[in-house]
């Protein structure tokens, strides 16, 4: 009896003009590295969230601020492991604290503008906006602006992880290559026959 060898499969989930430019890991030209960007954004989040915590600090809205600084942080304490320890699935759990962030966020400045338009209506002889109350607002808005990049961030790195999974996971079947890896080997082996 002749014994078969497995034939040589592969399989990869994402098509190859998408798998050059997600394997660079490069956004805004090829220039900055979206892995480091994301901590960065992370971490930014952390320091405008103080921000408006410190804005806010005599006002009945401090408590979502305190709520907003202490969950980004453990937002930028999870982007860090999951970038480090490479798991998917924490990455992609900071999404939740995102959408819940700027639903948070939303609902913040429009009970802020709807108070500030209230008092403004009932005596608009006397009326006084404290600075920062003025400054709370646009933070609000930056904040809202860095949630949106770090969300597209986390996506990318998030696909990058997968990708880098796909290409650096040796298969557990016996004959069974990654495309790439049977690329090079066939590569290798028409340079050896000359």
């Amino acid at each position: 009896m002749a014994s078969k060898k497995p034939a040589l499969h592969h399989q990869i989930s994402i098509e190859s003009s998408e798998f050059e430019h997600i394997i660079e890991h490069k956004c805004c030209g090829d220039r900055i590295d979206i892995l480091v960007t994301l901590r960065i954004v992370a971490l930014l989040e952390v320091f405008l969230d103080a921000l408006c915590l410190a804005l806010s600090w005599e006002t009945i809205i401090a408590y979502p601020f305190i709520f907003s600084t202490i969950g980004s942080f453990l937002a930028l304490c999870a982007v860090i492991s999951a970038l480090q320890e490479e798991k998917l699935k924490l990455l992609s759990y900071t999404n939740i604290w995102i959408s819940l962030k700027t639903v948070i966020l939303v609902a913040l400045t429009c009970t802020a503008l709807i108070a500030v338009l209230d008092v403004y209506m009932s005596d608009d002889e006397h009326f006084e906006v404290a600075v920062e109350l003025l400054l709370l607002i646009p933070t609000i808005l930056l904040i809202l602006v860095f949630l949106a990049v770090q969300s597209l961030l986390t996506h990318k790195a998030v696909d990058y992880l997968r990708v880098r999974d796909e290409l650096y996971t040796i298969p557990s079947v016996a004959g069974q290559l990654r495309p790439e890896i049977l690329s090079s080997l066939q590569s290798t082996i028409k340079h050896q026959r000359f």
